[in-house]
């Protein structure tokens, strides 16, 4: 489930999706998440329309679980595949996601 959309500091959209105990995921969904800790992926939306990559989604860049990012404890950008510039996000991109992702949670236990 797409969460939400953070921009870039150089206006770089990505799709943040919420991935869950018992959510399929990995290319072509082949894999099932199989722990508590939930995970968050990051998807460049620049490609969601495009053929050759996810539809809805994007091209994958990373995946963290949740408390990866939560642990990290810093403001710092966060840098989605080394070798790729525009594939950073922002500290603050980082919060938001993590922000969404604790409203996407709680509104399943509601």
């Amino acid at each position: 489930m797409i969460v939400t959309r953070v921009v870039n500091a150089v206006g770089r959209a990505f799709n943040v999706r919420l991935v869950r105990e018992g959510d399929r995921y990995g290319l072509n969904d082949c894999l099932v998440h199989d722990k508590d800790d939930p995970m968050v992926e990051f998807w460049d939306a620049i490609y969601e329309h495009d053929p050759r990559f996810t539809p809805g989604l994007g091209q994958f860049t990373a995946r963290y679980y949740l408390s990866t990012l939560t642990e990290r404890r810093s403001s710092h950008a966060l840098a989605l595949c080394g070798h790729e510039p525009v594939w950073t996000v922002t500290g603050g991109n980082v919060m938001d996601a993590i922000t969404a992702i604790a409203t996407a949670l709680r509104e399943e236990t509601a």
